[in-house]
C-alpha cells in the first residue's frame, strides 16, 4: 500500500482528464507531492487497494448517502475536496445537484467557478472558509498556452473523412430529459423533483430533439457543410444513433454522428457551434466561435439559467440556415459574461494546483474529519449509526476492492493508469516548449 498526497478522481474524460493532468504535473513538479489519478466509479477498487491519499478530489459532492463514496470507508480521515464540475445550474436540477447531507456541507471543501456559485452552496449550509472561489478550468484550456494541445482541424478531417474545406457544424447536444429512463425519474422524484416538471422537461426536450434532427438532416444534405452531431457524455453512442435513425433513416453522408475526440477539440476545430441549452456553448464563445441555442420551441422555466440571456437564439428554420453559413463579425456577449464572471482570477488550473499543494502543506484551512453517524444516516440514533457504518465498512470491503467492467455510460471514459502518465507527459512536453519559447523571445 503507498501512501499518496493526493487523489484525482474524475468521472467523464472530456470534461475533467486534462485538467486532472496538469494539475497532477504542477503539484509534482512545484511542490514535490505525490498525486495519482483515477476514474470515480471504475478505479476505485485498484486505488482502495494500492493507495492511502491524504487528499482526495472528487467529481460532485451533493449526495446525502455514502454510497455515493465508497472509498469513505476505508478513508474516512482524509480531506476531501468537491471538484464540482456541474455548477451552471438551472431551476429543473438545481435541488438535485446542490450539497445537501452533513458530509456534504460540513466536511468537505468545495471548488467555485463563481461569487454566485459559491453563495448558492452558502445558503445550503457550507461554510465560507470552505469554499476555494477560482473560476471554471475547463474554459482555461481554450486560452494560451493549454488550447495548442488538442487536435487541430486538418487531423480531424484526416481521421474523420471530414472536408476541411467546408463550414463546419459542431452540435454538441444536451436533451438529457428527453433520454432518461423511468428509474432515473423516480429517483429525481425521491430527491424532491416534481413529476409535472420533469414531464415538461421531458416534452420539451424531445420535441426540440426531433427539430433540431430534422434542420440538420435538411442543411447537411445539400453537401456544402459538415455538421457534428456528439452526445452528451452519459448517452451511450449506439443509443443516441437508435434515437436519430428513429427520426431519420437515411442519413445524409455529410451528418456525423460522432463520440470520438472531445467537446473541446470539435470546437476549437470548428466554425460554428449550435446546441441546445447545454454549457457547451459558453464553451465555444470562450473559445472566439459563433455559438447559437437551438430554440424552437419556447424553453420552460425549469430549464432556464441566468447565462441563457447572453446567448443569441434561433428559432427558424431560416435562422438555422443563416446561422450555418454567417461569416460576418459577431459580437460576443457571452463570452464576455463568461470572463468577466468565471475566469476573473487568472490561470484557473495553475491556481487549483497551488490551492491544493497549500492544503497538503498545511498553509490552507481543512475541515474536521466525519464521524461515522454522519456517513450512513444521521436521521437515527448515533450508536446504532457508528455499528451501521463499521457493519458496512467491514462485510462490505470485498465488494469495493472488486473491478466493474464499464458500462455503456463510461464507454470513453475510462482509461490506464499508462494513458494517464503519457497524457501528463505530453502537457509537460507543450508548456516546457511554451515556457522556452517565451524565455527565448524576452532575451
Amino acid at each position: 500500500m503507498q501512501n499518496i498526497d493526493l487523489l484525482l478522481f474524475y468521472e467523464h474524460v472530456t470534461r475533467e482528464l486534462d485538467v486532472a493532468c496538469l494539475v497532477k504535473h504542477f503539484v509534482e513538479t512545484r511542490h514535490g507531492l505525490t498525486v495519482k489519478i483515477a476514474h470515480q466509479y471504475h478505479g476505485v477498487a485498484y486505488a482502495l487497494a494500492h493507495w492511502t491519499p491524504r487528499l482526495v478530489a472528487i467529481p460532485f459532492c451533493y449526495s446525502d448517502s455514502a454510497r455515493h463514496y465508497p472509498f469513505m470507508y476505508d478513508w474516512r480521515r482524509a480531506t476531501y475536496f468537491n471538484m464540482a464540475w456541474e455548477e451552471l445550474l438551472y431551476p429543473g436540477n438545481r435541488e438535485a445537484k446542490l450539497p445537501r447531507g452533513v458530509f456534504e456541507t460540513k466536511h468537505v471543501l468545495h471548488h467555485a467557478w463563481s461569487a454566485e456559485y459559491a453563495a448558492l452552496i452558502q445558503a445550503r449550509g457550507v461554510l465560507p472558509e470552505h469554499i476555494f472561489i477560482n473560476g471554471n478550468p475547463t474554459y482555461t484550456l481554450y486560452d494560451a498556452p493549454y488550447r495548442f494541445f488538442f487536435d487541430d482541424r486538418a487531423t480531424l478531417a484526416k481521421r474523420y473523412g471530414l472536408d476541411p474545406r467546408k463550414r463546419w457544424i459542431f452540435f454538441p447536444e444536451n436533451y438529457n430529459w428527453a433520454f432518461y429512463k423511468e428509474w432515473r425519474f423516480n429517483a429525481l422524484e425521491h430527491e424532491g423533483l416534481e413529476r409535472q416538471t420533469m414531464d415538461r422537461m421531458k416534452l420539451f426536450s424531445r420535441d426540440s430533439f426531433r427539430q433540431a434532427i430534422e434542420w440538420c438532416a435538411a442543411r447537411a444534405a445539400r453537401g456544402d457543410v459538415e455538421i457534428i452531431l456528439r452526445p452528451r457524455p452519459t448517452t451511450s453512442l449506439v443509443e443516441f444513433q437508435e434515437a436519430v435513425a428513429a427520426l431519420c433513416p437515411a442519413l445524409p453522408a455529410n451528418l456525423h454522428l460522432n463520440k470520438e475526440a472531445s467537446v473541446r477539440e470539435w470546437i476549437l476545430a470548428s466554425d460554428v457551434v449550435l446546441s441546445s441549452y447545454s454549457t457547451s456553448l459558453i464553451e465555444a464563445a470562450v473559445a472566439g466561435k459563433p455559438a447559437y441555442m437551438l430554440e424552437p420551441y419556447p424553453l420552460p422555466d425549469a430549464l432556464s439559467a441566468n447565462w441563457h440571456a447572453h446567448a443569441p437564439r434561433i428559432n427558424t428554420l431560416a435562422e438555422f440556415e443563416r446561422a450555418c453559413l454567417d461569416t460576418t463579425p459577431f459580437e460576443n456577449r457571452l463570452a464576455a459574461w463568461a470572463r468577466r464572471t468565471m475566469m476573473a482570477h487568472g490561470d484557473s488550473i495553475s491556481n487549483l494546483a497551488d490551492h491544493l499543494a497549500q492544503l497538503l502543506q498545511g498553509n490552507a484551512k481543512r475541515p474536521a474529519i466525519p464521524a461515522r453517524h454522519t456517513l450512513v444516516n444521521p436521521s437515527v440514533n448515533r450508536l446504532h449509526s457508528f455499528m451501521r457504518f463499521e457493519k458496512r465498512r467491514i462485510q462490505g470491503r470485498a465488494q469495493r476492492l472488486t473491478p466493474h467492467p464499464p458500462t455503456t455510460v463510461y464507454e470513453k471514459d475510462v482509461v490506464s493508469s499508462n494513458e494517464i502518465e503519457e497524457r501528463v507527459a505530453r502537457w509537460a512536453k507543450l508548456l516546457a516548449t511554451h515556457n522556452a519559447t517565451l524565455l527565448g523571445q524576452s532575451v
